[in-house]
């Protein structure tokens, strides 16, 4: 029940969408990944969060820019050379995660990565 709950999370979650994000406007785009385990055999809890909403200055929606920007951040990277190996591999082995959360950033997505004791 508790991974059926997403680490017993979603009842707290929906509470804050419900408080944070309006039913009505322009759209945004929350997401959040939660995992727990263990490291050097202490229980830890690491969340990953992004929350972005549309840019009325570029008339980008939040979708378009969640999906849009990391997708050219990735074409430029491999059209660059700059990719850490070549074939197909899961980004996070193909790509620098410092110089791709920085592209990221200049954009004005925002990642908060959190990870504490549970």
């Amino acid at each position: 029940k508790e991974q059926a709950q997403g680490l017993g999370l979603a009842s707290r979650w929906r509470e804050i969408l419900r408080r944070v994000v309006p039913d009505a406007g322009p759209d945004q785009v929350l997401v959040r990944v939660a995992v727990r385990g263990r490291r050097e055999g202490k229980r830890i809890l690491h969340e990953t969060t992004l929350h972005d909403a549309n840019d009325p200055r570029t008339g980008f929606s939040a979708m378009m820019r969640t999906t849009g920007f990391p997708l050219a951040i990735v074409a430029r990277t491999l059209a660059t050379g700059r990719s850490r190996r070549a074939g197909a591999l899961p980004q996070e082995r193909a790509l620098d995660l410092a110089g791709f959360s920085r592209e990221c950033r200049s954009r004005g997505l925002v990642v908060r990565v959190t990870t504490r004791r549970s």
